[in-house]
């Protein structure tokens, strides 16, 4: 049960990066969002006082108090969720920049005859009314230098979030019985009113600058659960984070079972209707110096279908599964509107239909933070009008 609830609006004033694997050879990608474990990063920085305490198991290990993933928000602060993967539209058609085209539909037809090739969407954030928000991303070359020269065969580049101004929503979460009232108040202190330095490179050109406000009991409604409908032979499981699963015998998982969302024993996995995405990561330990264990996590925006096969009474349906809970993963969406009509249904009327409205995020304004003096005169000397001046 959650004791405890902040909610987290983050605006974004400089590039970050946020590895999406740990390789170091080869393109190097970003997440589109800042994930979880960088705000609990951010806690951590606090982490001898709770050590002192021994409290440090508790808030930053056991998943009884969660950082979550930060999402984009739209125009109109409706909360916006890693697009489904069982989305899909016409190849070669995008959809409008601004919302899912008319011609986008959830997953195959059972008597689809292939005339017309349909492909996963591309990656982007919707909201529950069908808006698209697509996080912009750049890029920039480096070179490993030695005695003030480029080493041979040492390019390489960076793809970043670009800062555009952008506000996030991100939450904290504490189960009954972890933080008394002070320790509560020192924690939101951590963040309210902060420029955060969160991501990779925080000590070059990079390192996030995101300006945060917190607002004490708020963000409720940002993460849904879901419920299944009575009589419903057919539920969808949106994963709105990337999920830490593993099997009885403590092995990675491919999908959630149905008794660990609550769903209960009646229902078995529809392979051939669900789409799923995994994710090799392995994070950066700062106090030792290194990478941690690498881990395998199915990624966001993976959709499991369940199919009843036994009228067994289900149990109260649970929106977090499996570890690393602490880190943001384990966010699933039980029986979303948007994916809840039959395979194969165009978007338009029949998904319209059962669509919530835009959802206002409660949130405190927050003033746009311009880009520092010294990033902006570096990006000035990496636009192509400077380099075509130099050549």
């Amino acid at each position: 049960m959650t004791e405890r609830r902040a909610l987290l609006i983050l605006v974004a004033g400089e590039p970050a990066v946020f590895s999406e694997q740990s390789r170091t050879e080869g393109e190097h990608r970003t997440l589109a969002h800042p994930p979880g474990a960088a705000l609990l990063g951010w806690a951590a920085r606090d982490y001898d006082y709770w050590l002192g305490r021994g409290r440090a198991e508790a808030v930053f290990h056991s998943g009884k108090v969660r950082f979550s993933d930060a999402l984009p928000l739209s125009g109109d602060d409706a909360p916006a969720y890693p697009i489904p993967q069982l989305l899909m539209e016409p190849k070669h058609r995008s959809s409008r920049d601004d919302r899912l085209g008319e011609d986008v539909r959830v997953g195959r037809a059972p008597d689809d005859n292939g005339e017309i090739q349909y492909e996963a969407l591309k990656p982007a954030f919707v909201t529950r009314a069908g808006c698209l928000v697509k996080p912009d991303r750049g890029g920039r070359l480096r070179t490993a230098t030695r005695g003030g020269r480029a080493e041979r065969g040492k390019l390489f580049g960076f793809q970043h979030l670009e800062p555009e101004s952008r506000r996030w929503a991100a939450t904290i979460e504490a189960n009954d019985g972890v933080f008394e009232d002070d320790e509560w108040r020192r924690l939101r202190a951590l963040f309210d009113g902060r420029t955060l330095h969160i991501g990779r490179g925080g000590n070059t050109a990079y390192g996030g600058g995101y300006n945060c406000v917190v607002r004490d009991n708020g963000g409720g409604d940002l993460w849904p659960v879901g419920s299944v409908a009575d009589g419903a032979e057919r539920v969808r499981v949106w994963a709105l984070s990337d999920l830490a699963l593993v099997d009885n015998w403590g092995a990675p998982a491919m999908a959630p079972s149905a008794e660990a969302l609550g769903l209960g024993a009646g229902w078995r996995l529809r392979v051939q209707d669900s789409v799923v995405s995994l994710r090799r990561y392995a994070p950066w330990n700062r106090a030792l110096r290194g990478r941690d264990v690498e881990r395998q996590a199915v990624a966001a925006g993976s959709v499991f279908t369940f199919e009843r096969v036994d009228n067994v009474a289900q149990t109260k349906p649970c929106g977090l599964v499996g570890f690393a809970r602490e880190a943001g993963l384990g966010r699933v969406w039980i029986a979303p509107p948007l994916l809840e009509v039959p395979s194969g249904a165009h978007w338009g009327v029949s998904a319209e239909s059962v669509i919530f409205a835009p959802e206002k995020a409660s949130s405190p304004p927050i003033a746009s933070t311009a880009a520092p003096g010294w990033l902006a005169a570096l990006r000035k000397l990496n636009s192509p009008e400077i380099k075509g001046a130099k050549s």
